[in-house]
């Protein structure tokens, strides 16, 4: 499941660039499910919450054979044109530290997560 949380104090663009991120991932994984988490209504039991765990990043469930032939993407979201974009910087096992901008938010895709 890939799931978009909202926190309680994002706006209705950085919502709606997340819908089409995961809108765009679903169409990637074929028959992915997905769902809308938003801060304030989601139980603190929500499986969400349990898929994290207790922060261990070493921690993993699922057949990574499902993402073998999976190849990482790094993104860039960024406000510097003045709307919200989105774009790919990188793609491949290696990325190069100098493409992150400290100004930006990069998300990495590894197949297994998204960092």
């Amino acid at each position: 499941t890939i799931y978009q949380w909202n926190g309680k104090d994002s706006n209705k663009d950085e919502r709606m660039k997340a819908s089409n991120f995961v809108t765009q991932l679903k169409g990637q994984r074929g028959k992915a499910k997905s769902e809308v988490l938003d801060e304030a209504d989601t139980s603190k039991r929500h499986e969400f919450w349990t898929a994290l765990g207790d922060g261990d990043a070493t921690a993993s469930k699922g057949d990574d054979s499902d993402v073998a032939g999976f190849t990482p993407v790094l993104f860039k979201l960024s406000d510097a044109s003045g709307s919200l974009e989105m774009t790919k910087v990188a793609e491949g096992q290696k990325f190069d530290r100098a493409a992150l901008d400290s100004n930006d938010v990069f998300l990495l895709d590894s197949g297994h997560e998204i960092f």
